[in-house]
């Protein structure tokens, strides 16, 4: 009897160390899609920017005066993007290896 019920305990503490855990993937799942949601306001503000310039760009070609403000535009927002660093990119909160038992994904 004592041998089931130490079994038992150490199963329950198994399981609720795979809680935490899937807690853990669970806040950093969330975190990576508040990341992707920012990145994709970020894209569709640029992305209308650049219509707005290219529109302008070609309403004042038409005009017999050339611009490359859209030329501009690109190169600065590359040299912007290549300034970034991975610090707005939340950290992974468990080890890499943990993740690939896990992983359902084909690719791995």
């Amino acid at each position: 009897m004592i041998a089931l019920t130490a079994r038992l305990n150490e199963r329950d503490e198994q399981i609720m160390a795979l809680q935490e855990e899937l807690e853990a993937f669970d806040r950093y799942q969330r975190q990576l899609e508040d990341a992707l949601d920012n990145k994709t306001a970020e894209l569709f503000s640029l992305r209308k920017e650049v219509a707005l310039r290219s529109s302008s760009d070609k309403h004042m070609q038409g005009n017999g005066s050339s611009s490359n403000s859209l030329v501009a535009l690109g190169a600065t927002e590359v040299e912007r993007m290549a300034s970034m660093t991975l610090s707005t990119t939340p950290s992974m909160p468990v080890a890499p290896s943990s993740l690939a038992p896990l992983c359902l994904l084909p690719c791995c």
